[in-house]
Order: structure tokens, then sequence, then C-alpha cells
């Protein structure tokens, strides 16, 4: 199944992030909770591993396959940011994520995103 090829190529991703960047404190924030892990920020070494998008991706699939806890692990998985280094995909995926328990949050999450378009007006 593609799925299944797809998430065994994002595990390996991340096992090779985990193994080659420990800097980047992958699974650190579920693990020790959000609030006390700092932040990587959004360094050249966490663009070029393509590790967001892998986690990103990863929570996507487990959301479409009904598995919305493998999804939400997957989200705090990723290397740790503040929310205002987050970019436009996490943000949307963490929304989407909260709505059933936390529709507030998520809610905001989306009006942020939709008030503040991430790419260039149409001329």
């Amino acid at each position: 199944h593609k799925l299944d090829l797809s998430m065994k190529m994002l595990n390996e991703i991340i096992a090779k992030g985990i193994v080659e960047h420990p800097e980047l404190g992958i699974g650190t924030s579920a693990i020790n909770g959000k609030s006390q892990i700092r932040s990587v920020g959004n360094s050249s070494v966490l663009a070029e591993t393509c590790l967001v998008e892998a986690f990103n991706l990863k929570a996507a699939i487990e959301y479409k396959q009904k598995n919305e806890e493998g999804a939400k692990e997957a989200l705090l998985d990723m290397p740790p940011r503040n929310e205002a280094e987050l970019d436009a995909i996490t943000l949307h995926n963490q929304a989407i994520l909260e709505m059933q328990n936390e529709p507030s949050a998520g809610f905001k999450k989306l009006t942020y995103l939709l008030s503040n378009p991430r790419f260039p007006p149409k001329h």
C-alpha cells in the first residue's frame, strides 16, 4: 500500500534526524511536555533535514487513516519551536487536530492563518 510505504520512508527520515541531529530535540516535547522545552528555532540544519515536512506529512497520513492520536504524536515529536516560529502547514495541522478538544484554540490558529497569508497577492 502506498501510504504504508510513505510511512516507512518518513520514519526513516525521522530516524536519521534523531541519530544525525540530536541537537534538534526530536521527540523532547512529547516526553517532557511543551512548557519546559527550549525552541530549536528555524535553523538551516532544521530546513536541510526536511524533518518538519516529514512530521507534517506523517501527521496528515495518520489523520487520514483515522489515527488522531498518531497524528498528534507526530506533531508533538517534531523539533520544538515557539508558536511564532511555526510554519503555516504545522499551524494548520495543529488547528485541525485541536478542533475536537480545544475548538477555540483551533479556530484561533485558522483565523491567524487566514488573516496572515504567506503567499504573494495575486495581481
